[in-house]
């Protein structure tokens, strides 16, 4: 069986997998907003640090619309 796994600064990676009827498992980083770096670094130490809260930085909310509303 063949696995698809995303990779990328977004969502889009993930969601096009399961558009596509590719996504069939969850990995890591899956929905999640992930630098490129901090992708291969934890690949690269085999998910030694993953999740450590130290690790872990949160982003300010981004104000963005759900909805185009014409009112």
């Amino acid at each position: 069986m063949k696995y698809y796994v995303s990779l990328g600064m977004n969502c889009d990676p993930a969601r096009h997998l399961e558009d596509a009827s590719k996504r069939t498992v969850s990995f890591p980083f899956d929905w999640a907003v992930t630098p490129m770096s901090a992708a291969l670094f934890h690949l690269e130490t085999k998910f030694k640090f993953f999740m450590m809260r130290h690790h872990l930085h949160a982003n300010a909310p981004a104000m963005r619309k759900l909805m185009v509303d014409d009112d």
